[in-house]
C-alpha cells in the first residue's frame, strides 16, 4: 500500500486509515497523494447564463443508448449506467455562437455518481474544431469520492480557451477509460458561466 501510495508517511488520520483498510484495487492507487495534491472544485451555482440537464428520463436525450437502469436512482425514474461495454456517457454537444463567446467565461459540467471506488472514470471536457480535438480537460471521480456506494457530485469547470471560435463544438461527457467498473450517473448538468464570474 506505501509503494502505491494508498499510506503515505504523512496525511494519515483515522478516516484515512479506514479508507483504504486492506484495499489494494487500481482505484486506490495514489488515492492518498490525490487527495492531497488536488482540491476538487465545487460547483458555481451564480451568474449562469444557460443552463442544460440531463436526468436520463427521457429515451435518446443527447444521443443516449438506452443504456440506462430503475434500479438505482439518485431522482426520477432513471439513471445511466457507465461500465466496460459503455465507456462514454451520452454526450451534450453544443456548437458555440459570437453570443457565448462574447458574454461567458466558463464551461461547467456535474454529475451524481454512484459506485464502488473509481479506477480512471472521469468527467470530460473536451473541443473540436471542423471535427478535429483542439482541446481535452478531464479530472478524475475518484478526487471526489469520500465513500463508496453512495450518491457522490463529481465537478468539473474550466474557462473557455481563447482559441475557440464561433461554430466549434463543445462536448461534456463521463468517460469510464479501461475500467470495467459499473457505476450509475445521474442529474448530469452542464452550466455556461457568465464572464463576471471568471476566476
Amino acid at each position: 500500500q506505501y509503494r502505491h501510495q494508498d499510506i503515505t508517511w504523512d496525511g494519515m488520520n483515522e478516516y484515512t486509515y479506514w479508507r483504504v483498510f486492506l484495499q489494494t484495487g487500481k482505484g486506490y492507487d495514489h488515492w492518498l497523494y490525490e487527495k492531497r495534491e488536488f482540491d476538487p472544485q465545487t460547483i458555481i451555482d451564480k451568474n449562469i447564463d444557460k443552463s442544460f440537464f440531463n436526468g436520463y428520463e427521457t429515451p435518446g436525450t443527447w444521443g443516449s443508448d438506452g443504456n440506462t437502469t430503475d434500479k438505482i436512482t439518485r431522482t426520477g425514474s432513471s439513471s445511466y449506467v457507465l461500465d466496460g461495454g459503455h465507456t462514454f456517457s451520452p454526450a451534450f454537444k453544443y456548437q458555440m455562437t459570437p453570443e457565448i463567446l462574447k458574454n461567458d467565461s466558463l464551461i461547467q459540467e456535474s454529475v451524481w455518481f454512484y459506485g464502488p471506488q473509481p479506477e480512471n472514470s472521469r468527467l470530460v471536457i473536451k473541443f473540436e474544431q471542423n471535427g478535429k480535438m483542439v482541446s481535452w480537460t478531464d479530472f478524475m471521480f475518484r478526487r471526489y469520492n469520500t465513500e463508496n456506494f453512495t450518491w457522490t457530485r463529481a465537478v468539473l469547470h474550466i474557462p473557455i480557451p481563447q482559441n475557440i471560435k464561433p461554430g466549434d463544438t463543445l462536448m461534456c461527457f463521463a468517460y469510464n477509460g479501461e475500467s470495467k467498473l459499473r457505476f450509475f450517473l445521474d442529474d448530469f448538468r452542464v452550466d455556461f458561466i457568465k464572464k463576471s464570474n471568471a476566476f
